[in-house]
């Protein structure tokens, strides 16, 4: 910030004429924000000098530069992630400093998969703000636990029998819950007499799968 004589000089009067007016300061930065006084001098041509003193407000009313890059979550096991501030600024700065830095969302979990714009927003010392939206992808690539134990079936008089995954699936979990199990075979007749060997697979709703195999005694 500048000032000049124009800007805080009303007259200057001398008898015989004025030979210089000028201010003993006429730079201002950041540390000089708030009421400010300075000298401003006369000199006649003939040598006379007179000095008065004028306050000077300096304001800083710039805003910050927030820049913000696009940031990848990943669910832990108890299916939740955070996001720091650090992971979506990204080099976002202020004329004369930033107090702080924040977001309007740093949790998340299951029911927020997916693609989503959160806000990053700068505050600096002066108390300027500016906001910038940062995406956010957050991704489950947990895999389910499964448990699953060996089962004896008899064929009906039919010459066939089934099975479901119920039936061999002790348990089951995944850090978002929500699992499908199937079977790589549920049917069986007279030529499966014996033991057989099934897999069952468990997926979630992102896609994530696990398997266990077991053995069917027909």
């Amino acid at each position: 910030g500048q000032v000049s004589i124009n800007d805080v000089l009303l007259s200057a009067i001398g008898s015989c004429g004025i030979d210089t007016v000028y201010l003993d300061r006429d730079q201002f930065n950041c540390a000089d924000v708030g009421q400010v006084w300075i000298n401003l001098t006369a000199v006649s041509i003939n040598g006379a000098v007179s000095t008065d003193s004028v306050e000077i407000s300096v304001v800083d009313g710039i805003a910050p530069v927030i820049i913000t890059q696009p940031a990848t979550l990943y669910l832990d096991d108890a299916g939740i992630a955070s996001l720091s501030v650090a992971q979506g600024d990204d080099g976002s700065s202020d004329a004369c400093g930033l107090d702080t830095l924040y977001l309007n969302e740093e949790l998340f979990d299951c029911s927020t998969i997916g693609s989503f714009t959160v806000v990053l927003t700068g505050v600096d010392v002066n108390g300027n703000t500016a906001r910038a939206n940062a995406p956010v992808n957050v991704l489950d690539t947990v895999s389910p636990d499964l448990t699953v134990q060996d089962i004896t079936i008899y064929l009906a008089n039919s010459g066939s029998s089934s099975i479901s995954a119920t039936d061999v699936v002790t348990s089951s979990s995944d850090n978002c819950v929500n699992t499908f199990a199937s079977l790589s075979q549920s049917n069986f007749n007279c030529n499966h007499v014996g033991t057989n060997t099934v897999v069952a697979v468990i997926s979630d709703a992102s896609g994530n799968t696990a398997s266990a195999s077991l053995t069917v005694t027909v």
